[in-house]
């Protein structure tokens, strides 16, 4: 069911062949093709975008995607809220809160999230999804939690990653990666507008040295 395919330093052409084919029949009824490659090899030459990454610059590229899809308001917010973390509260350090925080009695593995019904601060469920209803729990902003010892400053996890991401303007990715700005917001307008996305990633992108970070810049943008 997939509207658009991200091929991220993987090559299904010479890997994969079967993948391959898979890919040229969705974009036969119409799917779109992104792919991430220092190389043109491949599917490649013929994807409706081809962004060519300096070699280890894979992570900006990722968080200045994610930047994008963050400040013209095209995340899933509702996949989001329910089935991530990105509700959950931290402090401004980095901890994320939990019902301990609340009470002495509170399960520390219970993460909290901030109700913008009631105003409060609330535990999450043990297991996802998060909430029932969509649009409960804050995903931006900055609060002010009571806890046991005192007042606590929070905010969720996604305001933390928003904020992480909008470092990566498209001007900063440009200078790390070498990929022209326009099409930055290129990729991210397809991501945007050709939903739902596949995406797959190969040795392409996890044998650099900063493999583990790069990796989980671009699960959070395929997340979002």
């Amino acid at each position: 069911q997939t509207q658009c395919i991200l091929l991220w330093g993987f090559n299904p052409a010479n890997t994969w062949l079967a993948q391959a084919t898979a890919v040229q029949q969705a974009r036969k009824r119409g799917a779109k093709l992104i792919v991430i490659d220092p190389r043109r090899a491949g599917l490649a030459a013929s994807a409706d975008l081809w962004l060519r990454p300096r070699p280890g610059s894979d992570g900006a590229l990722a968080l200045g995607l994610a930047h994008l899809l963050i400040t013209a308001d095209q995340t899933d917010a509702d996949f989001l809220e329910g089935w991530s973390d990105a509700p959950f509260l931290m402090t401004t350090e980095g901890r994320l809160l939990s019902a301990a925080d609340l009470s002495p009695a509170g399960d520390p593995a219970q993460r909290l999230l901030w109700n913008l019904t009631t105003h409060a601060a609330e535990a999450a469920p043990a297991h996802p999804p998060n909430t029932q209803k969509s649009g409960q729990f804050a995903l931006r902003g900055h609060f002010q939690v009571q806890g046991s010892h005192g007042i606590i400053a929070c905010q969720p996890v996604f305001e933390h990653l928003a904020t992480r991401c909008a470092q990566w303007t498209p001007a900063a990715v440009a200078a790390a990666t070498g990929i022209e700005i326009a099409d930055l917001h290129a990729a991210a307008a397809l991501l945007a507008h050709h939903r739902p996305l596949s995406f797959f990633t190969w040795t392409g992108t996890c044998q650099h040295t900063n493999a583990t970070q790069t990796g989980r810049a671009i699960a959070v943008l395929y997340a979002l």
